[in-house]
C-alpha cells in the first residue's frame, strides 16, 4: 500500500492512505535452491523473499524535513477489550497521529497527551495496574498505546530513554510476545525515546478493527536492527480481579 502525505493550508499534516511494505519470492534464486533441494533430498529450505517498499508520495516540505520512506512499524492487538478499554486505545491513538520528532528531539510520551488523564478531559474509566493491583481508573488502556508506540521506536533502532515493563504478564501484549510491552503513569512512568537519526520522524497513528499501529516517517540511515530473545522468564500472571 502507498501513502501520500502533505500539508494542508492549516499547516496540519494530512495523510492519505497508509504505507505498507510487501514482499515477493525471488524467483531464480528460488528455482536453483529447490533443484538443489530434491537433487540432495533436502526437505525443508527457507523461500528467499525480496521485499517492496511501499512509495510514499510527499510534498516538497515533508521531504525537505527528511520524511520520504517507511522506516519503521509498532503493532499491538487488542481482541477482547471492553467498550471503554478500546474507546480510551482510539481516543489515546488519535494524539499522536501527525506528530512530528525532530532530529535529536527527545520525545516523551506523556507530555504529548494534551492534558491529565481525567474523565473531564475525555477518558473513560476502566482497569489499569497499579503495582500488583489491577483497579478501574480513568485512561484505562493507555499502555496499548504506549505499548505500540514503544514498538515503533524500537523496531526502528532508535535510543529508548526511558521504559518500563508491565509488573505482570498481560495478554494484550503477549503479541508478538512478552516483553515488548512499556507501560505508562503520568507523574510514575513515561516511556521516552530520541531520535538519533538526523531526519525528522512523522507518526502516524490510528486503528484499524482491533489493530493499533504507529508508523515511523523518515529516511532510513542504514541502521540494522537485531533483536535477540525472546527468553521467558519470571513470568507472573495476574490475579483475578473481582468487581
Amino acid at each position: 500500500h502507498n501513502i501520500k502525505i502533505y500539508f494542508d493550508e492549516n499547516e496540519k499534516i494530512v495523510f492519505e492512505g497508509t504505507a505498507t511494505n510487501g514482499q515477493k519470492i525471488q524467483k531464480n534464486v528460488f528455482t536453483k535452491l529447490l533443484s538443489a533441494a530434491l537433487t540432495n533430498e533436502i526437505k525443508k529450505i527457507d523461500v528467499p523473499l525480496q521485499e517492496i517498499k511501499a512509495k510514499v508520495d510527499a510534498d516538497k516540505k515533508p521531504q525537505d524535513m527528511g520524511i520520504r520512506e517507511l522506516v519503521s512499524v509498532g503493532w499491538s492487538n487488542f481482541s477482547g477489550s471492553t467498550n471503554g478499554r478500546i474507546y480510551n486505545v482510539n481516543f489515546g491513538v488519535n494524539k499522536y497521529n501527525g506528530l512530528i520528532i525532530k532530529p535529536g528531539e527527545k520525545f516523551s510520551f506523556n507530555e504529548n497527551l494534551g492534558g491529565e488523564i481525567t474523565n473531564a478531559t475525555g477518558w473513560k474509566s476502566e482497569l489499569v495496574i497499579k503495582g500488583n493491583e489491577t483497579i478501574p481508573e480513568a485512561g484505562g488502556g493507555l499502555c496499548q498505546v504506549s505499548s505500540t508506540f514503544y514498538r515503533a521506536a524500537l523496531n526502528g533502532g532508535y535510543e529508548i530513554n526511558e521504559r518500563m515493563g508491565h509488573s505482570y504478564a498481560v495478554s494484550y501484549y503477549a503479541n508478538p510476545h512478552y516483553g515488548t510491552d512499556c507501560t505508562v503513569y503520568p507523574g510514575v512512568r513515561d516511556c521516552v525515546m530520541t531520535n538519533d537519526n538526523e531526519n525528522s520522524i512523522l507518526i502516524q497513528a490510528y486503528t484499524e478493527g482491533n489493530d493499533a499501529y504507529f508508523k515511523f516517517y523518515s529516511t532510513d540511515d542504514g541502521r540494522e536492527i537485531l533483536l535477540d530473545g525472546p527468553y521467558s522468564y519470571g513470568y507472573t500472571s495476574a490475579s483475578p480481579v473481582y468487581v
